[in-house]
């Protein structure tokens, strides 16, 4: 990955022109003292990037020409202290890093950002004030909304088809136009949503919440039917007793697992991973699709399902959760501060 690297006297770098750079795949910018003024007009000619690391910069905004690159999966913003707001980004990311922007307070339109991407996931870890302007229907929320509005239950019964099994039958080359659409990010969200921020409570939209580090749904009769999306969940975590036991950085390996059982069994296990150094509570707030869920006919003879997160790391502690499921009808249903009900064993 080329790097550039900030002179000992702190003056910004003066980009070169970056045309003829059509091939470049990754790029390393971070520690450069850049403003978004230093970045060359001809950014969009990166019209293979797929990795841009900015991080510890002095950008404000982040800079226009970001939303020219089509090709844009990662975008690492980590502790830009000066980034105030971060501004229209490509349908095509993956993930933004933006952990430690101590004077984050606006982002995009959730609309623009998390309602088309496969499995968007967004950490803005110790971006207090972030958490702070978002006001009653928080930043995450938002995301979460507009990430479960974009999802159609047509996407996910292409997706569950059992035309799309990996065999060598004749329904998958039938389907196979279709594989090839969902395989473009841009076209076809939904899998996943991850976001982590600063946060003490669980929004009371998740209706089934408990104190500690486990829930457990009450299910109804057929809950696993044709509307089902799938789950949403929404632990708090903190740093406990030793925080040295947590690596600090964007690289870190800290995880937190939801594991999903249901009376003998267990559904699967999901993750949110590189957790990096918190100064304080912050959420987690995910949803994961009915695909890896397992066949209907099983799991609508369950009465209960329990979410449990954990992580292997002694110095992280959930301290509440909720979770909900999410169907089809819920649609109208986005109130941060809808349902009342909560049942816990």
């Amino acid at each position: 990955m080329p790097t550039f690297r900030k002179t000992h006297d702190y003056v910004g770098l003066s980009l070169p022109s970056l045309n003829g750079l059509h091939s470049l795949t990754e790029l390393d910018l971070s520690d450069c003292n850049l403003s978004e003024e230093m970045i060359p007009g001809d950014f969009y000619c990166l019209s293979s990037l797929q990795v841009l690391n900015i991080s510890r910069n002095n950008f404000v905004n982040t800079p226009a020409s970001i939303s020219q690159l089509p090709q844009l999966r990662y975008l690492y913003l980590d502790d830009c202290k000066n980034l105030k707001a971060l501004r229209k980004l490509p349908a095509t990311i993956h993930e933004i890093s933006a952990n430690n922007c101590i004077s984050l307070e606006t982002l995009s339109s959730p609309d623009a950002i998390a309602g088309k991407w496969m499995w968007p996931i967004f950490y803005f870890t110790n971006c207090f004030k972030l958490s702070v302007n978002q006001g009653g229907d928080s930043m995450p929320f938002k995301f979460l909304r507009s990430h479960l509005q974009s999802l159609s239950m047509n996407q996910l019964q292409v997706l569950l088809s059992p035309s799309l099994s990996l065999s060598l039958s004749l329904s998958l080359l039938l389907s196979l136009n279709m594989v090839i659409f969902m395989l473009q990010d841009v076209s076809f969200p939904g899998c996943r949503f991850d976001v982590i921020v600063p946060g003490i409570e669980v929004p009371n939209w998740f209706i089934q919440q408990h104190m500690g580090p486990s829930v457990v749904i009450p299910l109804p009769p057929n809950w696993y039917n044709e509307k089902f999306k799938g789950l949403a969940v929404c632990p708090v975590f903190a740093i406990c007793e030793n925080p040295d036991l947590l690596t600090d950085g964007p690289a870190s390996d800290i995880a937190i697992y939801c594991t999903l059982e249901a009376i003998d069994c267990t559904i699967f296990k999901f993750l949110i991973y590189r957790i990096p150094s918190i100064q304080s509570d912050h959420l987690w707030m995910g949803f994961h699709s009915r695909i890896g869920f397992g066949k209907s006919n099983q799991l609508n003879k369950c009465r209960y399902l329990r979410a449990s997160f954990e992580s292997p790391f002694p110095g992280l502690e959930v301290k509440k959760c909720g979770i909900r499921l999410v169907y089809d009808q819920d649609e109208n249903d986005y109130n941060p501060v809808a349902g009342e009900s909560s049942h816990s064993l």
